[in-house]
């Protein structure tokens, strides 16, 4: 499917879903039991924020900027945020927060979250609007890791984020403060979620695309793994769906 195609294909599902009204609403449609926080965040972040790349892709392709808009504002759209990386969906951003949060998180103020592959910055945002006290972003591209720290900057937030390789750098984190939840932004091999969870406290979540096939061409199909660190071991369970995500550099 060539390019011009896909937009037009995720244009026509956008319009489908107009009727839900904005982002927030879209999500709240799909999950009506979601944690109140992280809808309130999707209200509070403005996407359009992060969709720099999109827009000039947009420009350049000629696309409408009445279906841009519409895209930066469906729920089931991935973002181009450079040649070789997309965002991931809303809906599906939310599901992986939501699966974040660990069991004793009535106050987030006081609760270490990082995410590794943070790309432009939007879930980062996300969740310090949801309330996060301490959130780390570690991405591997320098060019994304400078515009997501304007970005974010932009929208009023300040985590700290560091331009690296997040699961050589979580173990040293680790060390210095309790890690309560992790989310991974890419595609990994199966299985490594498995040999990072005891960096986490008790009772810590790492949420991770853990791929289900070889890639191809940068992309892999996975199924996002929860585990959850123990005083012995970890538990673990997978989200059902299979999902697309771009494969991670380590």
């Amino acid at each position: 499917m060539s390019p011009e195609q896909s937009f037009a294909k995720k244009v026509a599902e956008a319009k489908v879903f107009q009727h839900y009204g904005n982002l927030a609403n879209q999500i709240d449609s799909f999950f009506p039991d979601l944690d109140p926080r992280i809808l309130l965040a999707f209200e509070d972040v403005d996407r359009f924020v992060f969709a720099g790349w999109f827009l000039e892709l947009g420009q350049s392709q000629r696309w409408t900027m009445e279906d841009m808009l519409m895209l930066v504002n469906f729920m089931g759209a991935s973002l181009p945020i450079s040649a070789e990386a997309t965002t991931s969906h809303p809906v599906l951003i939310a599901q992986m927060h939501a699966h974040a949060l660990p069991a004793d998180a009535t106050d987030l103020s006081k609760k270490t979250i990082v995410e590794i592959g943070s790309g432009c910055g939007y879930g980062l945002a996300l969740l310090s609007a949801e309330g996060w006290g301490n959130v780390f972003g570690f991405e591997i591209d320098q060019g994304l890791t400078e515009y997501s720290t304007q970005a974010v900057g932009q929208c009023g937030y300040s985590p700290t984020i560091v331009k690296g390789n997040g699961f050589k750098m979580l173990p040293t984190l680790a060390k210095k403060q309790p890690i309560d939840s992790v989310i991974v932004s890419a595609a990994f091999p199966r299985g490594l979620g498995a040999r990072y969870i005891s960096h986490l406290r008790s009772g810590g979540k790492l949420v991770i695309p853990e791929m289900v096939d070889r890639p191809r061409d940068g992309i892999a199909q996975t199924q996002i793994q929860v585990y959850t660190r123990r005083d012995e071991g970890y538990e673990h369970y997978e989200l059902g769906q299979v999902t697309q995500f771009v494969v991670g550099r380590t």
